[in-house]
């Protein structure tokens, strides 16, 4: 498989990231996310905010865990680089931006989605392979 299009794909995918984690207020702060997420918690029984936002932080970090576990071989980096990303997204949040509000069940959140990511792609391979 050839790297660059997974290369630019995370180029993007890491833009859209910056914008996402480094907003100056939390992004369901605005009126059509904030009816989004109304609409998710009325139509999916079960569903709180609380689930939602760490159903979103989960999904977040999927396309980071299968990114770089196309382009690394050794997977379990994936999971680390993803832990030490989210955490540092986490600081940068509590120093830099009053207004969003740092978690450590949002690094767990990103860093499960990072592993759900990195399972995907293993589990792509692994069906190439059988033929």
């Amino acid at each position: 498989m050839r790297a660059w299009p997974v290369v630019i794909g995370m180029a993007l995918y890491g833009l859209v990231m910056l914008l996402i984690v480094f907003w100056p207020v939390p992004v369901d702060s605005g009126m059509h996310a904030r009816a989004l997420v109304q609409w998710i918690i009325r139509t999916v029984p079960g569903m709180t905010y609380d689930r939602v936002e760490v159903a979103s932080n989960v999904a977040m970090f999927v396309p980071f865990g299968a990114g770089f576990a196309l382009l690394l071989r050794r997977r379990w980096t994936v999971v680390l680089f993803a832990l030490l990303t989210s955490a540092s997204i986490e600081i940068a949040q509590a120093l830099l931006l009053p207004s969003r509000t740092p978690s450590a069940l949002d690094v767990l959140a990103n860093t499960t989605g990072a592993c759900v990511g990195v399972a995907m792609v293993l589990v792509w391979q692994w069906s190439r392979e059988r033929g």
